[in-house]
């Protein structure tokens, strides 16, 4: 924790970490850390960095008697809070225009998820608490996919933190305790990276062995979700250009059925037939491919200050690059041709007789007694 500013880990307040062990910051740990006399208080922590108003906020899970009190809020909470609820620190309430009994609406930072809490009140604290958001655990386990049980981080107020090590020593818990003067130290853990960013030592949680960069997995997650989308919006335009190009070709034809009838009747082979047809489609079907691509990318560009895909809560930002270009032009063009080919199997399967009269041929003649009539 070398790069936290000083006021959030002021006094006697020391905070425990995981380790690159297993996990070891839960409830079981908290309770036991509880029952040691040498803790004044203890308060487990889930954080949720997001924004609300569009403005960024830190969100923090807590138990407010106990995070007020290690504050030194004067009152504590408003008494009968009800799950789920929410407080604003007075620095962020002025900065924001927050008032008690208002919705708000919170969104997830690690994983996408959105709820709406009430704002039960605010409180006033001397130190960066402040500027926080705090709700119930159950809204933060919520926002930040956190299982039952398990916290990002245990702050602990004691004037002995050689006791505080010797204890997550004894019961070998993976963890790294920092405090005012900075690290204390791991404890049954590797040594914890040396990056400032804080969200490496406090979003980190699950089973097992954990990464030394939060932030560098935490990215390679959600590239990874939005390239899903991604693909999966790719594979259906896909489906709704080839289902029109080949509702296009097939008008198209439809009026020169009668010339694929001609060239067999003449005997031309089907095979002649296919590379004439694929000759005369190819150069316009490159050129409207590359054309469509070029005007599809320019529209975007065009779009995308006043809309854009936000994906997982990304935004998908259109790139004109020559891969993406001559990728949506070639599958343009290939489909193009694909259509040729069906339309065309069709024609070949008939007569040419039937293909030169079209449909007519296929009904019986009228009989007299109905040209007569007519």
């Amino acid at each position: 924790m070398p790069g936290i500013p000083s006021q959030i880990l002021a006094g006697d307040v020391y905070v425990i970490t995981p380790g690159t062990g297993p996990y070891s910051i839960n409830d079981s740990l908290a309770q036991n850390l509880s029952a040691q006399t040498w803790a004044q208080i203890v308060s487990p922590e889930i954080f949720s960095l997001g924004t609300l108003r569009s403005a960024p906020v830190v969100i923090r899970g807590v138990d407010p008697v106990v995070f007020l009190r290690m504050e030194d809020v004067v009152g504590g909470p408003p008494s009968h809070l009800t799950i789920p609820w929410a407080l604003a620190g007075s620095g962020l309430a002025s900065r924001l225009g927050l008032a008690s009994g208002q919705e708000l609406t919170l969104v997830g930072s690690s994983v996408s998820r959105l709820d709406v809490v009430p704002l039960a009140g605010t409180y006033r604290a001397t130190t960066a608490a402040d500027d926080e958001l705090l709700v119930d655990y159950a809204t933060a386990r919520f926002l930040t996919g956190v299982g039952s049980g398990v916290y990002h981080s245990i702050r602990v107020e004691t004037s002995q933190p050689a006791a505080l090590v010797a204890f997550l020593a004894a019961r070998g818990a993976s963890a790294h305790v920092a405090g005012p003067g900075g690290s204390v130290g791991p404890v049954n853990s590797a040594p914890l990276p040396t990056d400032p960013r804080v969200i490496n030592l406090f979003l980190r949680y699950g089973l097992g062995r954990l990464p030394l960069d939060y932030v560098a997995e935490g990215v390679t997650e959600a590239s990874n979700s939005v390239q899903v989308v991604a693909w999966g919006l790719e594979v259906f335009v896909l489906l709704m250009v080839a289902l029109g190009i080949h509702a296009v070709q097939a008008r198209a034809f439809a009026d020169r059925r009668a010339t694929v009838g001609v060239l067999r009747s003449l005997g031309a082979p089907a095979t002649w037939v296919r590379l004439r047809a694929l000759g005369e489609l190819a150069p316009l079907a490159a050129a409207a491919g590359l054309l469509g691509s070029v005007l599809g990318f320019l529209g975007a560009a065009v779009l995308t200050p006043s809309a854009a895909i936000v994906a997982f809560g990304h935004e998908v930002r259109v790139a004109l690059d020559p891969v993406s270009l001559l990728s949506v032009a070639a599958a343009v063009f290939l489909v193009s041709l694909l259509s040729e080919l069906v339309l065309l199997q069709g024609a070949l399967r008939e007569r040419p007789s039937v293909s030169i009269r079209g449909t007519a041929a296929r009904e019986s003649p009228p009989s007299l007694e109905v040209v007569l009539r007519d």
